[in-house]
Protein backbone atom coordinates (compact mmCIF):
# COMPACT_ATOMS: atom_id res chain seq x y z
CA UNK A 1 0.00 0.00 0.00
CA UNK A 2 2.78 2.41 0.95
CA UNK A 3 4.70 1.70 -2.26
CA UNK A 4 1.67 2.32 -4.45
CA UNK A 5 0.94 5.64 -2.74
CA UNK A 6 4.62 6.58 -3.00
CA UNK A 7 4.73 5.71 -6.69
CA UNK A 8 1.55 7.74 -7.35
CA UNK A 9 3.00 10.69 -5.46
CA UNK A 10 6.31 10.46 -7.36
CA UNK A 11 4.45 10.23 -10.68
CA UNK A 12 2.33 13.28 -9.80
CA UNK A 13 5.41 15.20 -8.69
CA UNK A 14 7.21 14.40 -11.95
CA UNK A 15 4.19 15.53 -13.98
CA UNK A 16 3.93 18.75 -11.96
CA UNK A 17 7.63 19.50 -12.41
CA UNK A 18 7.50 18.69 -16.14
CA UNK A 19 4.51 21.02 -16.58
CA UNK A 20 6.36 23.78 -14.77
CA UNK A 21 9.63 23.44 -16.68
CA UNK A 22 8.13 22.74 -20.12
CA UNK A 23 6.26 26.04 -19.94
CA UNK A 24 8.25 29.20 -19.80
CA UNK A 25 5.75 30.70 -17.38
CA UNK A 26 7.85 30.28 -14.26
CA UNK A 27 6.96 33.82 -13.22
CA UNK A 28 3.30 32.83 -13.11
CA UNK A 29 4.11 29.81 -10.94
CA UNK A 30 6.22 31.86 -8.55
CA UNK A 31 3.47 34.48 -8.42
CA UNK A 32 1.08 31.80 -7.18
CA UNK A 33 3.71 30.43 -4.80
CA UNK A 34 4.13 33.84 -3.20
CA UNK A 35 0.39 34.55 -3.34
CA UNK A 36 -0.52 31.53 -1.25
CA UNK A 37 2.47 32.10 1.06
CA UNK A 38 3.54 28.48 1.34
CA UNK A 39 7.07 27.98 0.13
CA UNK A 40 8.55 24.96 1.88
CA UNK A 41 6.37 25.75 4.92
CA UNK A 42 7.95 29.17 5.39
CA UNK A 43 5.35 31.83 5.97
CA UNK A 44 5.75 35.14 4.22
CA UNK A 45 4.54 38.08 6.25
CA UNK A 46 1.76 40.15 4.83
CA UNK A 47 -0.12 37.23 3.36
CA UNK A 48 -3.89 37.42 3.94
CA UNK A 49 -4.28 33.62 3.78
CA UNK A 50 -1.74 33.16 6.56
CA UNK A 51 -3.58 35.60 8.80
CA UNK A 52 -6.93 33.98 8.05
CA UNK A 53 -5.55 30.54 8.93
CA UNK A 54 -3.95 31.95 12.06
CA UNK A 55 -7.24 33.54 13.12
CA UNK A 56 -9.19 30.33 12.45
CA UNK A 57 -6.69 28.21 14.39
CA UNK A 58 -6.70 30.53 17.42
CA UNK A 59 -10.50 30.74 17.28
CA UNK A 60 -10.83 26.95 17.21
CA UNK A 61 -8.44 26.42 20.13
CA UNK A 62 -10.04 29.10 22.30
CA UNK A 63 -13.60 28.03 21.52
CA UNK A 64 -12.83 24.37 22.31
CA UNK A 65 -11.26 25.36 25.62
CA UNK A 66 -14.13 27.68 26.56
CA UNK A 67 -16.70 25.06 25.60
CA UNK A 68 -15.03 22.56 27.92
CA UNK A 69 -14.77 25.18 30.66
CA UNK A 70 -18.56 25.31 30.88
CA UNK A 71 -18.34 22.27 33.13
CA UNK A 72 -16.42 24.41 35.65
CA UNK A 73 -19.42 26.70 36.22
CA UNK A 74 -21.13 24.62 38.96
CA UNK A 75 -17.97 24.27 41.13
CA UNK A 76 -17.27 28.00 40.73
CA UNK A 77 -20.85 28.86 41.65
CA UNK A 78 -20.50 26.66 44.75
CA UNK A 79 -17.65 28.94 45.84
CA UNK A 80 -19.17 32.27 44.80
CA UNK A 81 -22.87 31.66 45.55
CA UNK A 82 -23.09 28.64 47.83
CA UNK A 83 -26.32 26.76 48.32
CA UNK A 84 -27.29 24.40 51.13
CA UNK A 85 -26.23 21.51 48.92
CA UNK A 86 -23.64 21.19 46.18
CA UNK A 87 -24.64 21.67 42.60
CA UNK A 88 -24.39 18.60 40.39
CA UNK A 89 -21.23 18.27 38.37
CA UNK A 90 -22.15 18.12 34.70
CA UNK A 91 -19.49 17.26 32.20
CA UNK A 92 -19.73 18.75 28.75
CA UNK A 93 -17.90 15.77 27.33
CA UNK A 94 -19.27 12.63 29.00
CA UNK A 95 -16.44 10.21 29.58
CA UNK A 96 -16.79 6.88 31.30
CA UNK A 97 -13.58 6.20 33.18
CA UNK A 98 -14.98 3.69 35.71
CA UNK A 99 -14.05 5.93 38.64
CA UNK A 100 -16.02 8.31 40.84
CA UNK A 101 -16.68 11.33 38.62
CA UNK A 102 -17.11 13.69 41.56
CA UNK A 103 -13.83 12.76 43.19
CA UNK A 104 -11.77 12.79 39.98
CA UNK A 105 -13.63 15.61 38.22
CA UNK A 106 -10.63 17.86 37.65
CA UNK A 107 -8.44 15.03 36.36
CA UNK A 108 -11.16 14.04 33.90
CA UNK A 109 -11.63 17.69 32.96
CA UNK A 110 -7.94 18.29 32.18
CA UNK A 111 -7.77 15.02 30.28
CA UNK A 112 -10.72 16.15 28.14
CA UNK A 113 -9.08 19.55 27.55
CA UNK A 114 -5.83 17.96 26.37
CA UNK A 115 -7.59 15.42 24.15
CA UNK A 116 -9.87 17.99 22.55
CA UNK A 117 -6.99 20.39 21.91
CA UNK A 118 -5.12 17.56 20.17
CA UNK A 119 -8.24 16.85 18.10
CA UNK A 120 -8.56 20.52 17.18
CA UNK A 121 -4.89 20.50 16.15
CA UNK A 122 -5.66 17.69 13.72
CA UNK A 123 -8.68 19.53 12.33
CA UNK A 124 -6.73 22.76 11.84
CA UNK A 125 -3.83 20.89 10.21
CA UNK A 126 -6.29 19.17 7.85
CA UNK A 127 -7.83 22.50 6.88
CA UNK A 128 -4.40 24.06 6.28
CA UNK A 129 -3.34 21.17 4.06
CA UNK A 130 -6.62 21.32 2.15
CA UNK A 131 -6.10 25.03 1.49
CA UNK A 132 -2.52 24.35 0.40
CA UNK A 133 -3.65 21.64 -2.04
CA UNK A 134 -6.36 23.90 -3.46
CA UNK A 135 -3.85 26.71 -3.99
CA UNK A 136 -1.42 24.28 -5.63
CA UNK A 137 -4.08 22.95 -8.00
CA UNK A 138 -5.15 26.48 -8.88
CA UNK A 139 -1.56 27.42 -9.73
CA UNK A 140 -1.14 24.29 -11.86
CA UNK A 141 -4.38 25.10 -13.72
CA UNK A 142 -3.19 28.67 -14.23
CA UNK A 143 0.04 27.35 -15.72
CA UNK A 144 -1.78 24.87 -17.90
CA UNK A 145 -4.02 27.30 -19.53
Amino acid sequence: MYESIKSLYDFYFQISISIIFENSDLNLFFKFAIQNCWTKYVFIRGCPIFYILWFVAVYCFISAFLFLCMSLIPPLLDIVLPLNESRPILSVHPGYYFVDEKEYFFYIFWHAVVVWEIAVTGIVAHDCMLLTYIEHVCSIFALGG
